[in-house]
């Protein structure tokens, strides 16, 4: 009876063991398992994080878009403006020379329309004269 005592005490001492690991092993995958909840709440922050940043660079860039096209239409705009003050700055400049000519034609027509009156009073008075 010795010997089933023995062999019964070592199974049980076998047992503990067993059961001592299996708690052991239990208390690691628990530990184990929290760790993962802990690194996919991470990952899950991160991801947030990442598609946070992704729309903010996102609008950024249509911002950006934006600003470069109301810049070449500011550019179109300013070279329209450009080409039209010098149409115009040439127009003006014909414009004077017209004036400048126009100015000359008339103070040479008054010169003739002077001399004009003078002849004819002096016909005027000769015809008097005759009369």
């Amino acid at each position: 009876m010795h010997g089933i005592n023995e062999s019964f005490v070592l199974s049980n001492k076998e047992i503990e063991e067993l059961e001592d690991n299996r708690l052991q092993a239990n208390t690691q995958i628990e530990l184990l398992e929290s760790n993962l909840e802990q690194e996919k709440l991470a990952v899950l922050d991160k991801e947030k994080s990442l598609s946070d940043q992704q729309k903010q660079l996102n609008a950024f860039l249509s911002e950006l878009q934006e600003k470069e096209s109301q810049k070449k239409i500011d550019e179109q705009k300013s070279s329209f403006l450009k080409d039209k003050i010098k149409q115009l700055q040439q127009q003006i400049t014909n414009a004077t020379n017209i004036v400048e000519n126009l100015t000359g034609e008339m103070a040479h027509l008054q010169t003739i329309n002077e001399e004009d009156e003078k002849n004819l009073e002096v016909v005027r008075v000769s015809l008097m004269m005759l009369n």
